[in-house]
């Protein structure tokens, strides 16, 4: 872009990971590779051409050790400060996404020169501000005339009245829906993770999907943490609407039965660690279906971490054939688990929230289930 005459540069960038982390349909035909390699290309490219001026948008965010304001920063060590640090020196200011908190900070660049990284809060709640002055003769950006702050957004500007009315009919319209009652619950339902890695919200979820996928063969149903958005918390007489459930299950998935090994549901279940290439493991335990149950031992060698597996009581063989209920998300290789794609058949199951909601209903009032289908050693 130009601005009064000047050329700006913008680079954005997706992580290397991308591919593990969104359906293959959204990403067909891409390749990801490393982010820090992609902007210095990219920079040198656009140094080329004359651009001096360069911003990059980077969807990869640290980690804030503590809140002290929307322009502290007191964030961790990690992926996003470590290409902050190493990025080239003709990027002038960089904006990360995606750890949803907001920070204001300065790094050096590999130069030892200034240089802004910052972060607003999610859902539009603070957004990131950064003015510049750029030398017309060296169409650069002046770093030490830089000025960065974090706007905290107060909604206190007048709304345009055209646009409220709109909102506000889609508001009413949606709160109706969203009102109506679905189930009771005996006790809330969050995310909260156990020792083990699952949560009272992820089981029942993985019950209900279980449940969904059983006029299909379903013998067990697996979720994954991600798509768990809000706990499910009991409202009057122990009430949970459709959009508190909505909330929960909002992404509207598929539901696949997948005809497996169990082998492939061996490693599929190792896949719940993988490592980086920083050294460090990422770790995203699925929530399992109560007739599931296995050992874990997160001493072990990646990869040899789970034993013992067992459906409805029976050991699981690896030549066996076992019917796996999961999102579409997970059956087309989503967060990793690629494993599920390798599979002999698949067969639709309807919508993730229709199996929700309809398990709610079916079961009310829902007990809280245990969290003890995943027996930890080591």
């Amino acid at each position: 872009d130009y601005v009064e005459g000047i050329p700006v540069g913008v680079i954005a960038t997706m992580p290397a990971d991308t591919a593990t982390m969104v359906t293959l349909e959204g990403v067909g035909g891409l390749r990801f590779t490393d982010e820090l390699a992609a902007v210095d290309r990219t920079a040198d490219l656009l140094d080329f051409f004359g651009v001096r001026a360069i911003v990059l948008l980077m969807h990869k965010g640290a980690e804030p050790i503590a809140d002290n304001g929307p322009n502290s920063c007191e964030v961790t060590s990690g992926p996003a400060r470590d290409l902050a640090l190493r990025a080239s020196p003709k990027v002038d200011v960089i904006f990360t996404a995606d750890s949803h908190q907001q920070y204001n900070c300065s790094f050096p660049d590999p130069m030892g020169n200034p240089r802004v990284m910052m972060q607003g809060a999610s859902h539009g709640r603070i957004v990131s501000v950064v003015d510049v002055s750029v030398d017309r003769t060296t169409r650069d950006v002046l770093r030490d005339r830089a000025s960065a702050f974090n706007q905290v957004v107060t909604h206190d500007i007048p709304s345009d009245p055209d646009i409220q009315a709109l909102a506000d009919g889609a508001a009413a319209r949606a709160s109706e829906i969203g009102a109506a009652r679905v189930a009771s619950l005996s006790g809330d339902l969050t995310r909260d993770e156990t020792g083990s890695g699952e949560s009272t919200l992820g089981n029942v979820v993985a019950d209900a999907q279980l449940a969904a996928g059983s006029g299909h063969g379903a013998q067990v149903a697996l979720t994954n943490p991600g798509g768990l958005r809000e706990d499910l918390l009991r409202g009057p007489d122990g009430a949970v609407t459709y959009g508190q459930a909505y909330a929960a299950q909002p992404f509207g998935n598929t539901l696949e039965v997948l005809a497996v090994t169990g082998t492939t549901l061996k490693t599929a279940l190792e896949q719940q660690f993988q490592p980086r290439g920083d050294g460090t493991i990422t770790e995203r335990i699925l929530a399992p279906s109560s007739s599931l149950a296995y050992t874990m031992n997160r001493s072990a060698t990646v990869g040899e971490r789970i034993s013992d597996i067992r459906v409805n009581g029976d050991a699981v063989v690896p030549e066996g054939t076992y019917r796996v209920a999961v999102n579409k998300f997970l059956a087309d290789g989503g967060d990793g688990f690629d494993a599920f794609r390798t599979r002999a058949e698949a067969v639709h199951a309807g919508c993730d929230l229709d199996a929700f909601t309809a398990y709610l209903g079916t079961n009310s009032p829902v007990t809280t289930p245990n969290t003890d289908r995943i027996t930890v050693v080591g």
